[in-house]
C-alpha cells in the first residue's frame, strides 16, 4: 500500500466557515463588544483546523501538493476530501528527471478520493526516493455543511468558555466527537 509521505496545504484559506459575528451570537456575546474579537478569530481557526484534522475534509478550498514514493494502488486515497479536480501531478523519472505525467494517463474518482490509470494505461518508471511523485489538487467544500459548523462551535464552547480552567469539560467534547463520526460516515450527506 502507498503511503502519503507529505500532505500540504500551500496557502491558508481566505475565508473561515464561521466569522467572529456567528462566535459571538453562539457564545452569546454582545456584537457591540469587541473585547473578544482578535481572541475569537484565533480560535475560529483552531477550530477549522481540528475538524479539519479529525475528518480529513476542508471547509474552505485551497490547494494541497501531497508527495509519494511510489505510484497509488486501489487502496490509497488522497488525504483531504472532498477533492474536486487535479492540478497536476510531476514525477521523477528513472534518470532522475521532473516529468510532467500528461492527464491521458490517469483519471480522478472524486467520490473516491482515488487516482486511477486510464483504460490500457500504465503508470511511468519512477526513481526510488521519497518524494517520487508531487500530486497538486483542490480539495474544499463549497458551501460548509451544518453539522461541521455545529462541531466547530462546540468546540468553540470548549475552548472559549473555559479557556483556563480545568474544568469538566466532557459534554461539549463527546458532543463534538458525535458530529465528527456522523461527518466521516461513508453514508454522509
Amino acid at each position: 500500500m502507498t503511503t502519503i509521505q507529505r500532505s500540504v496545504a500551500t496557502v491558508a484559506p481566505e475565508t473561515e466557515p464561521l466569522t467572529v459575528t456567528e462566535a459571538k451570537r453562539h457564545l452569546e456575546i454582545a456584537q457591540s463588544d469587541g473585547s473578544h474579537d482578535a481572541e475569537l478569530r484565533n480560535l475560529i481557526i483552531a477550530c477549522r483546523e481540528k475538524w479539519e484534522h479529525d475528518t480529513q475534509s476542508l471547509t474552505v478550498s485551497r490547494t494541497i501538493i501531497e508527495k509519494l514514493a511510489d505510484w497509488p494502488d486501489s487502496s490509497w486515497r488522497f488525504y483531504y476530501r472532498p477533492v474536486t479536480s487535479i492540478f497536476s501531478i510531476t514525477y521523477f523519472d528513472t534518470a532522475n528527471a521532473s516529468q510532467t505525467l500528461a492527464t491521458t494517463v490517469y483519471d480522478l474518482d472524486a467520490p473516491n478520493r482515488r487516482l486511477l490509470e486510464k483504460v490500457d494505461q500504465e503508470w511511468p518508471s519512477i526513481e526510488s526516493r521519497w518524494d517520487a511523485i508531487t500530486i497538486k489538487y483542490i480539495a474544499g467544500e463549497t458551501s460548509v455543511s451544518e453539522i461541521a459548523k455545529s462541531a466547530m462551535k462546540f468546540q468553540l464552547d470548549v475552548l472559549f468558555e473555559l479557556r483556563g480552567m480545568t474544568t469538566d469539560k466532557d459534554a461539549s467534547q463527546r458532543a463534538y466527537n458525535n458530529l465528527v463520526l456522523q461527518y466521516q460516515r461513508a453514508s454522509y450527506p
